[in-house]
């Protein structure tokens, strides 16, 4: 029920990040991208968790952030252990299209090509349209015209097939702008007007803009200067409508990768937390086991011993043995109690100050105040220096300590 719970949640959370990916608020939708994927993590809904990592490649390919390549690496990985192909193509095109943006068209040729052959082995022809025309892109941009024109014009039929209109002007786009390179204008102007008009019918300023530019350019070329101001002045008219939004755009990309760095930091704070407390759990299981163990071979002894009818040296000697092995255990539990007395007013006001702490995290910041180094902690607590980093970055942690905060200062003031 608990975990049915968490995945209803999970599911909401991930929807509300969709709607705001769809009105372009890159930040909300960031957000709450995000607490879907730490649900989904946790109580691992290895479908659902893929799903939302391809929601969230496509901000940060949106955004341009440094985390795109990664994240499509591990959701590719993810979707192929489940079988998920249309998350496989999914992340294929972002990644095509992130280094086909970038001009790297070495890097996106592999990922385009994966893309356009899952595309249509799951029957997604809003895909096919897509990977066409991006393959297209890049075969122009290498020169090769012939294939390119072959590309668009298929990635057209598809796309009016489909009915899908925004890839539909996409491929139109394309071929007028191809079209122009090789001074093919006659060519090149009805593709470019119908274009232009279905950009204004869904609402494509991005799409319309770059539609007027290009039909401006040809216009000039067959020397209808008129018509080629009156495009070139929609243009810019519409290119400073997105500036003024991409300012805005701008300001809260900075805003979503502040969030994004500090939201990496805490989940890496998180995993190890989550380590140290495993290894305190296995070192808890391995002390159970020595004293299960202990236990067993003291009543093998007792039972040798009285067995033989061996006299009480002998017994006696059993025994102080047995005292000797025990006298860690023993003096762990002396060194317990009087560093308990000792420092009583100190775990006091320190209690009060972070109810929180843990038993062992109140000692470290007893050492702390003390002055001791991170090496002479883990002899007196006998544990590894490491174990001791883990303990002092939970502890700043629980008492909200900033970059420039000294600890262990604060703890000696105490």
């Amino acid at each position: 029920h608990a975990e049915q719970n968490n995945l209803d949640e999970a599911m909401c959370q991930g929807r509300i990040g969709i709607l705001y990916t769809e009105i372009g608020d890159y930040q909300n939708a960031l957000f709450f991208l995000l607490a879907s994927t730490t649900i989904l993590e946790r109580i691992g809904n290895k479908l659902n968790l893929a799903k939302a990592y391809v929601n969230l490649m496509s901000i940060y390919l949106e955004i341009g952030a440094e985390q795109t390549v990664g994240l499509g690496q591990k959701t590719l990985v993810l979707c192929k252990e489940i079988g998920f192909k249309q998350g496989q193509a999914a992340i294929y095109g972002n990644l095509g299209k992130y280094y086909l943006d970038r001009g790297q068209a070495i890097q996106a040729k592999w990922p385009l090509k994966q893309f356009l052959a899952l595309s249509r082995e799951i029957g997604s022809k809003d895909y096919e349209a897509a990977a066409l025309a991006r393959l297209a892109k890049l075969e122009m941009g290498l020169g090769k015209s012939t294939i390119a024109e072959k590309l668009y014009q298929k990635a057209l039929d598809i796309a009016s097939e489909s009915g899908h209109r925004e890839h539909v002007v996409a491929a139109l786009l394309g071929l007028g702008s191809l079209f122009n390179k090789q001074a093919l204008h006659d060519r090149a102007l009805p593709m470019l007007e119908r274009a232009v008009t279905i950009a204004g019918e869904i609402h494509s300023r991005r799409h319309e803009q770059e539609g007027h530019q290009i039909l401006a350019e040809a216009l000039e070329a067959k020397g209808d200067f008129k018509q080629a101001i009156e495009h070139l002045r929609l243009a810019h008219s519409i290119k400073g409508e997105i500036l003024g939004l991409e300012k805005q755009k701008a300001i809260a990309e900075l805003q979503i990768r502040s969030d994004l760095e500090k939201s990496e930091a805490e989940k890496a704070l998180l995993r190890k937390e989550s380590e140290f407390q495993s290894q305190e759990t296995e070192r808890m299981a391995m002390h159970l086991a020595e004293k299960t163990e202990l236990i067993r071979t003291v009543r093998r002894r007792i039972r040798k011993i009285v067995g033989k009818g061996a006299g009480g040296g002998t017994l006696h000697a059993f025994l102080s043995e047995l005292a000797r092995d025990r006298s860690t255990g023993r003096t762990r539990t002396i060194f317990n109690s009087e560093f308990q007395q000792v420092h009583e007013e100190f775990l006091r006001k320190l209690s009060r100050h972070c109810p929180t702490l843990t038993i062992t995290q109140r000692k470290i910041c007893v050492l702390l105040a003390e002055g001791l180094s991170i090496k002479q902690m883990a002899g007196v607590l006998k544990v590894a220096p490491h174990t001791i980093e883990l303990h002092r970055h939970a502890i700043r942690k629980k008492m909200k300590l900033g970059r420039r905060a000294n600890l262990s200062t604060l703890l000696a003031r105490m």
